[in-house]
């Protein structure tokens, strides 16, 4: 639950790393975490009739650096290849 003082602003409800439904209030949203291996590479979310997907970018750690609606050349690629070593 999020909660900003004593009221509920939202409940999450969590299927592993893979699924999220949150209801705050009267709407629901559904979160789908598409993944390959350990890397998370998109989120799709439903509110209503409505899906948006949010590409994310990892560098060679893992670490999210960047978030994007619309995916780049090569965004599938769970193991970037490393330059300058």
């Amino acid at each position: 639950m999020q909660k900003t003082g004593t009221t509920v602003d939202s409940t999450i409800y969590y299927v592993g790393r893979l699924f999220e439904k949150e209801t705050a209030g009267s709407t629901t949203s559904y979160r789908h975490h598409v993944l390959v291996g350990d890397r998370m590479l998109a989120t799709v979310t439903r509110i209503g009739t409505a899906n948006t997907t949010q590409y994310l970018y990892q560098d060679h750690q893992g670490s999210v650096v960047e978030v994007s609606r619309m995916p780049r050349a090569g965004w599938c690629n769970p193991w970037p290849t490393m330059h300058g070593t």
